[in-house]
Order: C-alpha cells, then structure tokens, then sequence
C-alpha cells in the first residue's frame, strides 16, 4: 500500500533540495527511513493546475512518501516539519494529490 504526500512549494527546486537535506539531517529516522522524498522538479502543468484549484501558486513540487507501513501514525508530525520548515504559507500538502492537509 503505497502513501504519497504530493507537496507543492512556491520555492525554487534548489532552496526547495536545501531545506529537504536540512530536515533530512535533522529528523534521519523520520525523514529518510520512515518516510523518503522524491527529487524536488519543477511543478508541472498540471501540477501547478492543482495547486491552483487550492490557490496555491506552485513553483516545485516533490513528494514524501510512507516508507515503513508501521509508521503511518507518524504522519501528522512529518506534515507538521514540513510546514514549519518551509513557511505554512508556503507549501501545499495533498494527500494522494486530492485531500488537502
């Protein structure tokens, strides 16, 4: 059972892969064994399109996914790091890509 965070930041992919290896640093059970990060990209068309239907304006996106099916509960506190590590203004979490958290 695959659990995707579908995350879109109004960052650059550069200062977006910063504050990612920062987090990743800080929270290494968490962040890199528990749950993995894809490679920020730039937010595709329909990425952006989205992110929109939220009014978010999304620059890059990437996503967090559940790496260890145990650590689900977990869930709610990595959201919670990434919202304070980028500025809750400036990220949008989608679960699946449809629910916003």
């Amino acid at each position: 059972m695959a659990i995707d965070l579908f995350c879109y930041v109004n960052k650059n992919k550069q200062d977006a892969s910063e504050i990612i290896s920062r987090l990743q640093r800080c929270y290494v059970d968490l962040l890199t064994v528990s749950y993995v990060f894809s490679h920020p990209a730039e937010a595709s068309t329909i990425g952006k399109e989205i992110a929109s239907d939220y009014g978010f304006n999304a620059i890059t996106q990437f996503l967090l996914s559940l790496n260890v099916r145990s650590e689900i509960a977990r869930m709610r506190e990595a959201e919670s790091i990434l919202k304070s590590a980028f500025g809750e203004e400036n990220i949008l979490i989608l679960w699946e890509n449809e629910l916003k958290h």
